[in-house]
């Protein structure tokens, strides 16, 4: 299945670790090999393997086993905790766990589920959700990425944690179903982006992805010699909202465009930019956008996910458009997104958008980062605005609440500020907006 994708591109480099260089060839044989210990297993079919694996060669050869020989998956990688494993775990009721040197037995529990991979909604603070899907959609939808950006064979830098949905589809399948040459560093992942451009240049790298609090350090980061940006054809962005401003001063730095792209753990990649206009650019093929009355997008995608799973039980998706509970607007064929729905403010009767506030206040100079939440009033369900700010100076505080007065309408300023050192993020970079309000509203 996956093999017959790779076999063109058979004599071309495939995987650089910190100790290891593989052609295609060499990799096809690695997963070949490691799909008979799985097939002299009894009764392997229509079972679960978790791939209790950290992000290394060994994950990427488990991936492509389990996809060859069309079995269910569930990653369980290192940037998950020994908690949130277990969690998993109980939820999904894997047969097989594979370690790094095994391949354990868990349980004779049988699931009708097969050819699936099972993927975990980032928001895993509350109720994790498993997301089931079938493995030639995931395979088909980074082969539409790669044709819509033109992507070719390259050098990538892996940077997504592979557990996670991002950190497979964006950065590893369509890298590989590419021909690309894939770059697995250590340090990156960890967010120790000090070595970040000493990546680029050592390794030559053509493309990578990248979250927007990946790119806020680097433009932090600006005074380092720019020249070293001479490879790079093309930085992809996702995972959360992306103000323009960083976009504009990450080109202004780095002489490269961010390119934003929109996708979903339920509905995979939908849209990306292919060059400079706003917004998260031109639909996939397979791809169709609706608008609802309150513009949320309604999604209808052949890539869309095939269920959900949970105690043993598959409960099928047969909704022809997903409610995405995003607010957005299509304009000139690419998709502007707005806010999230859940995200939206009522004010006074009115909606109010958090990202139109947080876009206004971002290019103010001095604020480092910005979110800005709703809070709710339990008796009037009215809500005040939380300004939630990292700023550079604490004496510029004054000047910056009075700029941000200055830039706004009185119904958009916000009743609150709170002045953070570090804001709570989850560990693809997204800032966790809840936790914020949960950890920080008693403080001045």
């Amino acid at each position: 299945m996956i093999l017959n994708y790779l076999e063109k591109f058979r004599s071309s480099p495939c995987i650089v670790t910190s100790n290891k260089s593989l052609t295609y060839e060499e990799l096809m044989m690695r997963v070949h090999n490691f799909s008979n210990k799985i097939l002299k297993l009894k009764f392997y079919k229509e079972k679960i393997f978790a791939l209790n694996l950290e992000d290394s060669l060994e994950l990427v050869v488990a991936y492509l086993a389990c996809i060859e020989l069309k079995i269910g998956f569930l990653p369980l990688g290192q940037h998950y905790s020994s908690m949130e494993k277990k969690n998993l775990i109980n939820i999904t009721r894997p047969n097989y766990i594979i370690k790094k040197n095994s391949i354990d037995y868990l349980t004779k529990k049988k699931t009708k589920l097969k050819n699936f991979g099972i993927f975990f909604t980032s928001g895993t603070t509350s109720e994790p959700k498993a997301i089931l899907h079938a493995h030639q959609s995931l395979i088909q939808n980074a082969l539409a990425f790669n044709r819509l950006n033109k992507i070719k064979k390259g050098n990538f830098l892996q940077v997504f944690p592979m557990s996670y949905m991002a950190g497979f589809l964006n950065s590893t399948l369509c890298p590989l179903l590419a021909g690309s040459k894939i770059i697995i560093s250590k340090k990156i992942p960890n967010y120790n982006l000090i070595n970040f451009w000493s990546y680029i240049e050592s390794y030559k790298i053509d493309y990578t992805w990248l979250s927007p609090s990946i790119i806020n350090f680097l433009n932090e980061m600006s005074a380092i010699d720019l020249k070293r940006n001479k490879f790079l054809k093309k930085i992809f962005v996702g995972t959360a909202p992306f103000h323009l401003d960083e976009k504009k001063k990450f080109f202004k730095n780095f002489r490269i465009y961010p390119l934003e792209s929109y996708g979903s753990t339920e509905m995979l990649l939908v849209s990306c930019s292919i060059d400079k206009k706003k917004g998260s650019g031109k639909l996939l093929t397979g791809v169709e956008i609706n608008l609802s009355r309150s513009r949320e997008l309604l999604i209808k995608s052949k890539y869309k996910f095939k269920g959900t799973f949970r105690d043993n039980k598959f409960q099928k998706n047969t909704k022809i458009y997903f409610s995405s509970g995003d607010i957005g607007k299509l304009q000139n064929d690419d998709l502007i997104l707005l806010d999230r729905k859940k995200e939206i403010i009522i004010k006074d009767g009115l909606n109010i958008s958090p990202k139109y506030i947080e876009d206004k206040i971002k290019n103010i100079n001095g604020v480092k980062e910005v979110a800005i939440v709703g809070k709710k009033n339990n008796k009037t369900l009215n809500e005040q605005i939380v300004c939630f700010l990292k700023v550079d100076k604490k004496k510029w505080r004054e000047k910056i609440e009075n700029q941000i007065y200055d830039k706004l309408s009185k119904v958009h300023w916000p009743n609150k500020f709170i002045y953070l050192n570090k804001f709570t993020k989850n560990k693809i970079g997204k800032i966790q907006k809840t936790k914020l309000l949960e950890k920080n509203d008693n403080r001045n």
